[in-house]
């Protein structure tokens, strides 16, 4: 097992021997946290970054990236041409590694993932999975540290009762029982495995499990492709089904700011090698239902239902074909046979936000008009149109 890796993650050991990022190798720099980190990573060090991207027959990979640095940020990447390197390749194969043959890399950050939930082929396990297998063999060969970007949703479901509900998932915890059935979430876990398997073979290496990523905290601006935003895509979920059940309001939800997210992790990569597993998420929970009413005075068109009512209207959506595809984030009602409940186990970031607090850092609390002005921009980008697309 891990065990002795996971319990190395104490404050103890937080402020030791820090490390500096050094120059950097990135991947999936296009997309949302990809290029916030870009962004971060420019503004407040000094070294390296060469950016692992996909050229396309219409766009060359350079051209695509300062398109959205320009969107996201009003800013070119073109000045920094001295820090700033392209590497073409994909997280799939090793073909590119070549490319950096002699290259000083000192950390190599890991934001390539496919965030879809279901696939009929094997492409999610083969680039969330496969490519971190690669990254593994790279960073060996270049003595690099590996952070790897993963997810709370790890954190899995409880079924009929197992694991027990004192369980969640902390930095200290990995595999301890959960069921995990959703595709996306299963390849993360098990990147997250290789990660540990590298680590107890004596590789530098430090996992990332992120929250529900969101809106800018500094301008509200939200990340161009939102219909990947599993957390967003759950809000809509509601809104095709047209109900939300009563005992769900109360369910603790966070939202981490995007451009905070970013900081955060760079922050936490300079933390010892004996620390490896952070949960980079705010620790300012709000019940769900706070959104979920705000979302009603919207005006959209959700009732709130006791449980049995809740699941009617669920399985009238879902035995609609169009409205059954936008449901796959609806996780823990997946698989609701009348035998089986299931629960989604809880995720805790005490530890990390001890950590972020000594690295001088403190996530924003999710105030009232950040609520109003995310749902407000997903409502003028057409997010909530469900009955155009039913």
């Amino acid at each position: 097992g891990f065990d002795s890796i996971l319990a190395a993650n104490t404050i103890k050991n937080i402020c030791e021997n820090t490390n500096e990022t050094g120059d950097l190798l990135l991947t999936g720099a296009t997309g949302y946290l990809g290029i916030h980190i870009l962004k971060t990573f420019l503004e407040n060090q000094n070294g390296k970054v060469f950016c692992l991207l996909r050229s396309s027959k219409q766009l060359s990979a350079l051209n695509r990236l300062n398109g959205l640095y320009y969107y996201y940020f009003e800013k070119e990447l073109s000045n920094l041409s001295d820090r700033l390197t392209i590497v073409e390749g994909s997280v799939t194969s090793d073909c590119w590694f070549a490319q950096l043959d002699g290259v000083k890399i000192d950390t190599v950050i890991n934001c390539a993932a496919l965030v879809k939930h279901f696939s009929e082929t094997d492409d999610i396990e083969r680039v969330n999975a496969g490519g971190v297998k690669n990254l593994i063999e790279f960073c060996k060969k270049h003595n690099s540290m590996l952070v790897q970007i993963s997810t709370g949703s790890v954190a899995g479901d409880r079924v009929n009762g197992y694991p027990h509900k004192d369980i969640c998932l902390d930095e200290h915890s990995f595999y301890f029982g959960q069921t995990i059935d959703n595709q996306y979430v299963h390849s993360k876990f098990i990147a997250e495995r290789y990660v540990l398997e590298a680590i107890k073979d004596g590789m530098k290496a430090k996992i990332m499990r992120v929250g529900n990523l969101s809106a800018r905290s500094g301008d509200g601006e939200f990340q161009i492709n939102f219909l990947t935003n599993g957390f967003i895509g759950r809000l809509r979920a509601y809104l095709v089904i047209g109900a939300f059940p009563y005992d769900m309001l109360d369910y603790p939800v966070e939202l981490a700011p995007i451009d905070e997210t970013a900081d955060a992790i760079l922050r936490l990569c300079t933390t010892s090698d004996k620390c490896c597993i952070f949960h980079p998420f705010n620790n300012h929970y709000i019940p769900l239902g706070d959104i979920i009413t705000r979302m009603i005075d919207m005006g959209l068109d959700i009732r709130l239902a006791d449980h049995d009512e809740f699941l009617r209207y669920f399985k009238n959506a879902e035995s609609d074909k169009e409205k059954s595809a936008m449901l796959t984030t609806l996780l823990a009602y997946e698989n609701r046979d009348s035998n089986k409940t299931v629960e989604m186990i809880r995720t805790e970031n005490a530890y990390t936000t001890q950590a972020l607090y000594r690295l001088g850092f403190r996530w924003s609390m999710t105030a009232d008009d950040y609520i109003s002005s995310f749902l407000k921009a997903l409502y003028g980008l057409g997010f909530f149109d469900v009955e155009d697309k039913a």
